[in-house]
């Protein structure tokens, strides 16, 4: 996994912002079902 920080180079910025989108993905499973399809269809 890349990231980039766009702003602030501030290290307990960066950490936390990379903490947040770690928060925010999805499995499979759960993009599967939010499309009404099969996890082997994604």
């Amino acid at each position: 996994m890349l990231t980039k920080s766009l702003r602030s180079s501030n290290p307990f910025n960066v950490v936390y912002a990379t903490m947040e989108a770690l928060k925010q993905l999805k499995t499979r499973e759960a993009v599967a079902k939010l499309r009404s399809k099969e996890v082997e269809d994604i």
